[in-house]
C-alpha cells in the first residue's frame, strides 16, 4: 500500500503515518512537499491513502489542509490519529551550544512550529534569525546538508523532533521546548474509498457550509445541533474566497453518516445552507 505523506522523513506527519500504518506489510510511504500536493497524488491515483496534519492544539488548524480538500472531488476523511508533538532545537554534532544558546545566529523551522515555540525563542533565542521553512525536516536535511559539503554551521539551529535528530544525525542540544507541555496535533487519513477507514467506537463527521447572509442563519444551525443532542466539537470559519466578509465554516461533530439520526439531522441543517461539502465521517484510532 502506499501512502502520501509530508515530507522529507522526519517530519511529524512522517512519524505520525509510521505509527498508523505500521502494521501493513506492504507499506510505501511516498513524501510529497506540500499538502495540496499529497492530495492530488491521492486524487489521480499514484498513492492508496494519505495523511495529513489538520489541527494542532496549540497553533490552531491547518488552513492548506481544508481548502485543499475542498478544491477535491473523490478525496475524503476515512480515519484520524492524535500525535503528540515534542520540539527540539537541533544543531551539528560538536558545537558547544547545549550550554550556549546566546551563540546561535539563526534557527530555522516550520512556520506552525515556530508559533508553537515563541516563549523559548524570546527568552533563549532573541538575536538569532529566525527563517520559516516549509517543514521542520527541510530545514534539518539542509543543515545536515551543508555540514557534509563542509560549509560552517556550527551556530545554526533547527527545531524539529527526536526522529529527525536520528535521521539526519544532529544533536539535541534542548529538549521540550514547547510554550504549552500538552501539545498534539490531530492527522487525517484520507482515501477514495469511504468505506476504508478501522472503525471504532469514536465517531465524528466534518462538513464545510456557508450560511445564508441574514441574522440569525449560523445560530439556527447551531441550534438544530443542540436540539439533536449531536455535540460540535469543532467549529472554525474560513474566507470563502469570494467577496470581503464571506466566510465558509468548518465544523466537526460527534455523529457517523451510518448513524440512522444523520439523514434527519443533515435534511434539517441544509435547509439554512448555501453551500455544502461533505468531508468525511471517521472514527479515531487508538
Amino acid at each position: 500500500m502506499k501512502v502520501s505523506y509530508l515530507g522529507p522523513e522526519g517530519s511529524y506527519t512522517h512519524t505520525a503515518a509510521l505509527k498508523t500504518f505500521s502494521s501493513n506489510k506492504t507499506l510505501e510511504l511516498i513524501p510529497a512537499p506540500t499538502i495540496t500536493n499529497i492530495i492530488h497524488d491521492l486524487e489521480i491515483g499514484l498513492v492508496d491513502k494519505a495523511i495529513v496534519p489538520i489541527e494542532n492544539s496549540i497553533a490552531g488548524g491547518v488552513a492548506e489542509t481544508v481548502d485543499a480538500l475542498q478544491r477535491s472531488e473523490n478525496v475524503f476523511v476515512v480515519n484520524e490519529m492524535v500525535l503528540p508533538i515534542d520540539h527540539c532545537l537541533l544543531a551539528v554534532p560538536g558545537t558547544n551550544l547545549k550550554n550556549n544558546l546566546e551563540e546561535i545566529t539563526k534557527v530555522t523551522a516550520h512556520h506552525m512550529t515556530l508559533g508553537q515555540c515563541m516563549d523559548f525563542i524570546r527568552k533563549n533565542l532573541a538575536s538569532a534569525e529566525i527563517e520559516p521553512s516549509s517543514s521542520n525536516s527541510i530545514a534539518a536535511k539542509r543543515l545536515k546538508n551543508k555540514y557534509a559539503a563542509d560549509q560552517d554551521v556550527r551556530h545554526e539551529a533547527v527545531i524539529a523532533s527526536r526522529h529527525c535528530a536520528e535521521i539526519y544525525n544532529l544533536e539535541i542540544i534542548s529538549e521540550s521546548i514547547n510554550d504549552a507541555s500538552i501539545n498534539e496535533t490531530r492527522f487525517w487519513i484520507l482515501s477514495k474509498d469511504i468505506n476504508s477507514g478501522i472503525k471504532t467506537p469514536k465517531n465524528k463527521t466534518t462538513v464545510l457550509f456557508q450560511t445564508k447572509d441574514e441574522p440569525g442563519s449560523l445560530q439556527m444551525i447551531l441550534r438544530i445541533f443542540a436540539i439533536n443532542h449531536v455535540n460540535l466539537s469543532r467549529i472554525e470559519s474560513r474566507p470563502a474566497k469570494k467577496n470581503l466578509g464571506e466566510y465558509l465554516f468548518l465544523i466537526d461533530f460527534d455523529l457517523h453518516r451510518d448513524d440512522p439520526r444523520f439523514e434527519d439531522l443533515m435534511r434539517q441543517v441544509k435547509q439554512h445552507f448555501t453551500y455544502y461539502k461533505w468531508l468525511g465521517s471517521y472514527c479515531r484510532m487508538a
